[in-house]
């Protein structure tokens, strides 16, 4: 054959191969009807069903029996071909659709990652960064307090507390001890202040090893109800951090 099989061709073939049997591999030698082949593939275009059955009886691929239009020894052999080339071409499709949805999960890995760095970012610049003041001499009770306050309710470690929230769960009851407390344990670099004043956190947030320094738990104990009542209030609260 000097040209390939079109389109309609094939598709005629195809009918023809299942009602031979050589997709099945039964071996049964039925034909099909014209219309049944138009049925098959969909087409009411009869002229042009009618020229590919012409053609294919010109190549020795199918021949007439009666009204029946039956496969040929070699229209067999094509049809089985057929069969194989479309097994290969729907492995080689569902290859690329693997390959397409591998590249849409890394792809969406990768913009949630550059997301994350972008709210790092964002949030980063909402702090102020005070030079480095260690001492060595142990945070008082009052500072353990504050701190304790932040390891225990703050979900977010790198976004902290308000801190109207921190002073209200802390409930030390001098308000100008709160202030100093807050004020010593910033100047020590220990605490973060957020540069509109809003909010605090611990400054080692990102080294949670560390926290062990800091104490989760101080005396009296802190009130678990009050602090969800106070962060609820500021719409923060996300339960306990164990």
């Amino acid at each position: 054959m000097s040209r390939g099989l079109g389109k309609r061709q094939r598709e005629i073939i195809d009918a023809l191969g299942v009602a031979l049997g050589v997709a099945l591999g039964e071996g049964d030698e039925r034909g099909l009807l014209p219309r049944q082949i138009r049925k098959i593939i969909g087409s009411d275009d009869r002229p042009n069903i009618r020229k590919s059955i012409r053609k294919l009886e010109e190549r020795a691929l199918v021949e007439r029996d009666g009204e029946l239009v039956k496969l040929t020894f070699s229209g067999a052999l094509v049809a089985g071909w057929l069969k194989w080339e479309a097994g290969k071409n729907s492995r080689l499709e569902e290859e690329r659709k693997r390959d397409r949805e591998l590249a849409g999960f890394f792809h969406a890995m990768w913009e949630e990652r550059e997301e994350d760095a972008r709210r790092h970012r964002d949030e980063e610049e909402r702090w102020e960064r005070p030079a480095p003041h260690y001492e060595r001499r142990r945070p008082s009770k009052n500072q353990r307090r504050i701190l304790a306050v932040l390891v225990r309710y703050a979900a977010d470690p790198q976004r902290g507390l308000p801190a109207q929230a921190v002073r209200k769960i802390a409930g030390i009851p001098d308000k100008s001890n709160t202030t100093r407390a807050i004020r010593s344990l910033t100047e020590r670099a220990i605490l973060q202040r957020s540069k509109d004043g809003g909010r605090l956190r611990i400054a080692l947030w990102s080294s949670p090893p560390l926290w062990a320094l800091v104490p989760a738990s101080t005396e009296p104990p802190l009130d678990d109800e009050k602090a969800r009542e106070v962060l609820e209030g500021f719409g923060e609260w996300a339960g306990v951090v164990e």
